[in-house]
């Protein structure tokens, strides 16, 4: 689910969201466990609610966990190295 998820936001918005080197960095990012079991959850949260009620647009809300995701590796990616 994950690796949909990050394959159609990278493809969607890498080029004007994103500076060079940020799709590597968003890739290496999602290798954390912390970070993928984190992102996991929040799609599992997303499809609870869909499960819960017809009405909620899970298709909006993975829009815009997918821009949090992207909004997040964005500020890490260039984050000066401690």
């Amino acid at each position: 689910m994950i690796e949909t998820i990050n394959m159609l936001l990278l493809k969607k918005f890498e080029r004007p969201a994103l500076p060079d080197g940020s799709v590597e960095f968003i890739n290496q990012w999602l290798m954390t466990r912390e970070n993928y079991q984190r992102l996991q959850h929040e799609c599992d949260k997303i499809w609870l609610h869909q499960i819960e009620d017809e009405r909620y647009d899970a298709e909006r809300a993975f829009k815009i966990l997918g821009m949090r995701l992207l909004g997040i590796c964005q500020q890490e990616s260039v984050r000066p190295m401690l």
